[in-house]
């Protein structure tokens, strides 16, 4: 019996032990730095979006920017929507030399949606020929919120009033994209 006891008390022991042991050697889970993690998403994006794709949304956009300017000139209503689908587009621009493919074609998607306001608001929208196609649509994939783009446009254009006035009285060839040849391409 005292055998027992003695078993029964090293074996409550050994498990007292080791259940102690077993929880002070769980391992501490690792801190995830937000930066890297959004690093690795942002390079993963860009290498979706080729230089020729993010050149045929931006394309894309200036032909709808360009009749809203068309269309704004002629109609003369104002909304600040032509003005700021130009400065995101601007910023599509230089995003997209800087092969930032993926911020650039969202900007250009905003500036496009500003482009169609105007024209709605003008009474010049073609729903058919402005809309975003299929292709379009899945680059954008689960996207850029509009809310971080505004913001990124406003910050890069402090000062702006964004007056679709101003922006009339201008030539919109500084927004112009070349158009990439495959060739030319170094992000296929």
């Amino acid at each position: 019996m005292k055998t027992t006891k003695i078993f029964g008390t090293l074996f409550f022991s050994f498990l007292l032990l080791g259940a102690t042991s077993s929880f002070a050697q769980q391992r501490i889970k690792p801190t995830v730095k937000k930066e890297v993690v959004k690093e690795k998403m942002v390079e993963k994006q860009n290498v979706n979006v080729s230089n020729v794709d993010a050149s045929k949304v931006l394309s894309k956009t200036n032909q709808a920017i360009t009749a809203a300017f068309s269309t704004v000139n002629e109609k003369k209503v104002y909304s600040g929507d032509l003005s700021k689908a130009v400065h995101h587009q601007k910023i599509a621009k230089k995003l997209m030399s800087e092969n930032k493919n993926f911020r650039a074609i969202h900007h250009s998607r905003m500036a496009r949606t500003l482009a169609f306001r105007s024209l709605r608001l003008n009474k010049n929208y073609d729903h058919e020929k402005w809309d975003y196609t299929m292709e379009e649509q899945a680059l954008f994939g689960n996207g850029i919120p509009d809310g971080e783009l505004i913001d990124e446009l406003n910050n890069t254009y402090p000062n702006n009033q964004f007056l679709d006035e101003k922006i009339t009285e201008k030539d919109l060839k500084d927004i112009e994209v070349k158009e990439l040849d495959p060739a030319d391409s170094n992000n296929n």
